[in-house]
């Protein structure tokens, strides 16, 4: 992880100032992102490494200038091109321009929405034979950041997540 986006540790960005009270969302349009990321992922069109991989891929310039929620519908408009569930010319003329795609589903009702947005847990317990090692870094993977590549250290939490799985992105 060698992009802009990877951040933590470096120096020159300024402390993280958290605004006091801060609201959850700045704008409505912010909470309908939200929500269209959730209807979106009761498709299960892409999974969250690809997600997570789309903002990855943002220029700097972008990635910059843009607010969390701005990232996260540029993710969800590229991904949907990507995956031909819309066209560049609907995004253009801000209305679709030829009926929806069929993705199978069925229908979406409101007793769905609950199972959409309800989050499990994403953390696991370190395999005990790799809790309480030490080890260094040499491979440097997509997702080991900046601040870990070449180091050597104590291992005391394992991620179980595969470190490769945004690489499938374009994998249909």
């Amino acid at each position: 992880m060698d992009g802009v986006h990877d951040m933590g540790g470096m120096d020159g960005f300024g402390k993280v100032e958290p605004e006091p009270n801060e609201p959850v969302f700045h704008h409505r349009w912010e909470g309908r992102v939200l929500a269209m990321s959730r209807a979106i992922g009761v498709f299960r069109a892409w999974t969250i490494d690809s997600s997570r991989y789309a903002i990855e891929l943002m220029a700097p310039s972008i990635y910059l200038t843009r607010s969390y929620y701005e990232k996260w519908f540029l993710r969800n408009q590229n991904l949907l091109i990507e995956r031909g569930l819309i066209d560049a010319d609907e995004v253009a003329a801000g209305r679709a321009l030829r009926p929806a795609k069929n993705l199978t589903r069925g229908r979406f009702t409101l007793a769905d929405v609950e199972k959409v947005t309800k989050r499990g847990s994403y953390s696991r317990p370190a395999p005990a034979a790799a809790s309480a090692c030490t080890a260094r870094t040499s491979f440097p993977t997509p997702r080991l950041p900046v601040k870990a590549k070449i180091r050597s250290g104590f291992i005391r939490f394992v991620s179980m997540l595969k470190s490769f799985g945004a690489r499938t992105r374009t994998q249909s």
